[in-house]
């Protein structure tokens, strides 16, 4: 059985989905291999962040993550499937802009929000999940989210 990892964001938490959504991701063949809601700190949220911030090199970006996730709650979870399990799940969760998510999928059929009215509020965006996008970031992101391995304490941005 292949894995994956998803965490719920505090987006879909506050509007109470997770029941929903997690129907949906069973239904589609996915088991429940482990579970742990995580109160989110700066370090641990910019850790598993840290490859987006330097590509995208903003700011603008940290902040809206600190503002988006630091004092909240997000429910991490290691999903197994049969066969592809991170290519599987990706399709399932639907485009990171749930505006433009296909019907069929978990943000097309919950999402809310779109990067448009993201950036015009100056926050980040709310797409209800986050899933692993391959095999060794699956692997970094279960480590840091259920074993604590691998949490920075200081960080360093030269933008």
């Amino acid at each position: 059985m292949a894995q994956t990892f998803v965490f719920f964001k505090p987006d879909a938490l506050k509007r109470k989905l997770k029941g929903n959504i997690l129907q949906i991701i069973e239904e589609a063949g996915f088991t429940v291999e482990d579970t742990k809601a995580v109160n989110v700190t700066k370090e641990r949220i910019l850790t598993h962040y840290d490859e987006v911030i330097h590509r995208l090199k903003s700011h603008d970006f940290v902040n809206s993550i600190l503002e988006e996730f630091v004092g909240e709650t997000v429910e991490c979870m290691v999903l197994s499937h049969e066969g592809e399990a991170i290519h599987r799940m990706r399709e399932l969760l639907g485009a990171t802009n749930p505006a433009l998510a296909g019907a069929n999928t978990i943000r097309g059929r919950y999402g809310n929000d779109s990067y448009e009215k993201a950036n015009e509020e100056g926050r980040m965006i709310q797409n209800l999940m986050h899933a692993s996008d391959a095999e060794d970031t699956f692997q970094r992101e279960r480590a840091l989210w259920f074993e604590d391995q691998g949490i920075q304490d200081t960080f360093e941005y030269d933008f």
